[in-house]
């Protein structure tokens, strides 16, 4: 009789989303009822899979995509695409057997042991729009110690290599209190403390110890993802049709502005032109934002709107602005403050964005910054798998 373990269907577990499994029981012939409680939908769905070995099979293959859902931590990392093993990684049709935890049962949710050693479970090679990719699923165990309960639970972490990309993701589902877990009845004060981020990099490890896939140094991911950073930001921060008009309205006057700085007020030499021009018309732009009355100009026709960007710029000098109360920050005058030393650097260290939710007709928030070699994603809330490849690709694809 299969049941889907305590770990993911628990209500506080948050792994399974209400519409989620109503529309997996609409898509298999199955009328939800929608005065259901969470726990009998997912009673629902447990009848189907008892139905029948090939409706149990339908019922685990949908449960190792919808893991892989929702709310995650994500971590990205370069390879070094130039390597034997890499390209070897490229040609390689089908992972050894051996790799396999269970070769006849390749499901998260499947009858499997798991312990307190990273396992993969299962691993596909796919030919998507974005060329092939190479997804491991693996999963552990880990002792959760909290305040109002202690429990042992199966932890999965997804990766996923894009070739095309050179590039390489890691997922998993954050928590709190977790340790590394232990057969042995041990004191919580002799527990080893883990992290979600640390759990993904152990399965980074596996594939650098397991295929010999080298990753890019560190100081290399912080220049290259900084930049795509940069990029993002950039795209998203264009300067309004409605800002630049008035901006062209008023070019004799800016340019007589300018004039009167660098020949009459500072007499300067006329080698700073370009740099002084750029500061007025910054100037400018900056008031004219500020003050225009409708901010939706700074929104509307975007995927995305920053509300927080950290930079450094080549002196050192840290800088955060956040614009508070979800407002776009290209409304907000710390943004020109400091647009000419990003500009300069073209580069960012960290942004938090508002991505729209097309499908939902909403916003969700997503924070981008770097963790050593990786750069690093967290959401404030569930996002469609959809959704999550459009922010994935906004960053990969950022040139």
């Amino acid at each position: 009789m299969f049941k889907i373990p305590a770990s993911f269907r628990d209500d506080y577990e948050n792994y399974l989303v209400m519409h989620s499994m109503k529309n997996f029981l609409l898509s298999n012939g199955v009328v939800p009822k929608y005065t259901m409680s969470r726990a009998n939908l997912v009673n629902q769905i447990e009848e189907f899979a008892n139905e029948s070995d090939e409706n149990l099979e339908i019922v685990l293959d949908w449960l190792d995509e919808v893991l892989k859902e929702g709310i995650k931590h994500i971590h990205i990392r370069k390879a070094n695409t130039n390597s034997e093993c890499w390209k070897k990684l490229i040609e390689m049709k089908e992972i050894p057997q051996k790799l396999l935890l269970n070769p006849d049962c390749r499901h998260i949710c499947g009858n499997n042991k798991y312990d307190e050693n990273v396992k993969l479970v299962k691993c596909e090679k796919r030919e998507t729009n974005r060329g092939t990719v190479l997804s491991f699923y693996f999963a552990e165990l880990i002792y959760i110690h909290g305040p109002k309960c202690e429990k042992t639970i199966i932890y999965p972490i997804f990766i996923d290599i894009y070739f095309k990309y050179g590039l390489i993701t890691g997922r998993a589902k954050s928590k709190t209190s977790m340790c590394l877990y232990s057969k042995e009845k041990v004191n919580f004060e002799e527990r080893v403390t883990t992290t979600t981020s640390k759990e993904i990099k152990r399965c980074f490890e596996f594939l650098a110890k397991t295929f010999g896939i080298e990753y890019i140094k560190q100081e290399d991911a912080n220049e290259y993802f900084k930049k795509k950073f940069y990029i993002l930001l950039n795209k998203y921060t264009q300067t309004p049709e409605i800002i630049k008009n008035k901006i062209e309205e008023k070019s004799e006057k800016n340019n007589k502005v300018v004039d009167t700085i660098l020949g009459e007020i500072c007499e300067i030499d006329e080698k700073y032109r370009d740099d002084l021009e750029a500061d007025v018309l910054n100037l400018i732009e900056k008031y004219l934002s500020i003050s225009y009355p409708d901010k939706n100009i700074f929104i509307d026709g975007r995927d995305a709107y920053p509300l927080k960007i950290i930079a450094t710029d080549e002196e050192e000098s840290h800088l955060e602005q956040a614009s508070g109360l979800e407002k776009p920050l290209q409304s907000k005058a710390i943004f020109f403050d400091n647009k000419k030393m990003m500009q300069k650097n073209q580069k960012c260290d960290g942004i938090i964005f508002s991505f729209e939710d097309k499908k939902k007709k909403g916003r969700f928030k997503v924070e981008m910054k770097m963790e050593r070699t990786d750069c690093f994603l967290r959401s404030n809330g569930y996002i469609s798998e959809e959704e999550l490849q459009n922010v994935l690709f906004a960053i990969i694809e950022a040139e």
